[in-house]
């Protein structure tokens, strides 16, 4: 039985150069860049600064109550499973004060802070945790960026 979805055409390969430009880009307009690296012995999400942050020719090797990391025969950036953690904590941050007063002579008043200003940037998502994202509730949102946008 054949399915009528068509998969997408690829349109254009990103080279290193390609990659790195685009990091430097978001960076330089204010965007907090979060993406795969490594760190104790897992690749991991973090904020990454530059091309050198990923895990370029590292693969993980993954099998029940087993994970391992090793080296891959060429310098994929990006050849790895779904790693240990989610992007969720950096979604969802588990950090959010609820309240805040300050004094005005014997009286305390309440007051709102705003909601955190930070523009992520996540790096590297597969097509799984798009779809989480996407339905992970309201106030997340997820946008392509186009050449030209860049």
């Amino acid at each position: 039985m054949q399915s009528d979805r068509r998969r997408p055409e690829i349109l254009e390969v990103v080279t290193l150069e390609g990659i790195r430009a685009l990091l430097e880009s978001l960076r330089s307009r204010g965007f907090r860049t979060i993406g795969p690296t490594m760190r104790d012995q897992a690749i991991v999400y973090d904020d990454i600064e530059s091309i050198d942050d990923l895990p370029r020719g590292w693969t993980d090797e993954q099998d029940g109550g087993r994970y391992r990391l090793s080296r891959r025969d060429d310098d994929a950036l990006f050849g790895y499973a779904v790693g240990p953690q989610s992007w969720k904590q950096y979604l969802h941050p588990p950090r959010l004060r609820l309240w805040r007063a300050r004094r005005e002579g014997h009286d305390m008043r309440l007051a709102r802070d705003a909601p955190p200003a930070e523009r992520l940037a996540l790096i590297g998502e597969r097509a799984c945790e798009l779809r989480a994202i996407e339905n992970s509730g309201p106030g997340v949102s997820r946008r392509t960026l186009s050449r030209s946008a860049l």
